[in-house]
């Protein structure tokens, strides 16, 4: 490709500038954040010193909240992900940031072959709806008031890109959504949403698995 390190250029220029406008609006007000870090917060350090005390283990409940609640059973429980990783080097908060900067590199990247290689979109045109997937106002905004469980957004787009983008090879694409419905499980995300965006693409998956969606 004539451009190809000029393309790569504005990637990698456009993920710093939404990295760096999404770092430092959701930290306008620091050390006054979004309500619900209040929230994740203490579930993630909760999480941390049940790892300290009894090693690499699934949490069943947690004596932490209300007298002892279940903590692995409940789906904002974020015990395996991104965030939960960071916290060893962080506080939830920075765990959180860093988080959702790893969502917006793999989002906007997956984006723009998803809307070259797929939809047949020049670079150039790729590159912009990349930004306008990873950048909108649902993915910051909760952000920005501390919906952590919602962080894991722009990674939608690796199951369409997926079940659509045909050079993929069959098993290769079945791990991917695999892992992505994984973390997207176990970031805290909602289990309506999860089922949703699935069953909204059953019908053009008919490729990978027929008897899954035939039921």
């Amino acid at each position: 490709m004539k451009y190809r390190n000029l393309y790569i250029a504005l990637i990698a220029l456009n993920i710093l500038v939404i990295i760096f406008f999404v770092v430092q609006y959701t930290s306008a007000t620091y050390p006054l954040v979004g309500s619900d870090y209040r929230l994740f917060g203490p579930r993630l350090l909760d999480t941390l010193l049940h790892y300290k005390v009894n090693g690499l283990s699934i949490e069943w409940y947690t004596p932490s909240f209300g007298g002892g609640l279940p903590a692995y059973p409940n789906p904002l429980q974020m015990q395996f992900s991104f965030q939960q990783l960071f916290t060893f080097f962080a506080n939830p908060y920075i765990a959180i940031l860093a988080s959702s900067a790893v969502y917006i590199i793999i989002g906007f990247w997956v984006t723009f072959l998803l809307l070259r290689d797929v939809l047949k979109l020049e670079p150039l045109s790729a590159i912009l709806g990349a930004g306008f997937f990873v950048a909108n106002g649902f993915f910051i905004e909760r952000l920005v008031v501390g919906h952590a469980d919602k962080i894991t957004f722009p990674l939608i787009v690796i199951p369409v890109f997926a079940l659509f983008y045909r050079k993929i090879p069959v098993w290769l694409a079945g791990i991917l959504i695999s892992i992505t419905g994984t973390i997207l499980l176990n970031s805290g995300g909602d289990l309506y949403r999860l089922y949703m965006f699935f069953h909204s693409h059953c019908h053009h998956s008919d490729h990978l698995f027929p008897e899954t969606c035939s039921v």
